[in-house]
């Protein structure tokens, strides 16, 4: 599941095809994290580090965003 951290505001992300909710939530394991998105599999929270130029990135090999990221 997907959730969105804002100071200490915890929201899941649902949707239903048609639309996006928001829904707030406990925030449990949140508490140590930063704002920003992350997704939570199997209890363990994942966040977005290296997801535009990490080695599974699909943009890994176009040379100009390294330098503007």
């Amino acid at each position: 599941m997907l959730y969105i951290k804002k100071s200490r505001c915890v929201c899941g992300v649902e949707t239903d095809g048609r639309g996006l909710y928001l829904e707030p939530t406990s925030g449990e394991g949140f508490s140590k994290l930063g704002d920003g998105l992350y997704l939570k599999k199997k209890g363990k929270i994942y966040d977005g580090k290296g997801l535009l130029l990490g080695p599974n990135s699909p943009f890994k090999n176009i040379s100009i965003l390294g330098m503007l990221l």
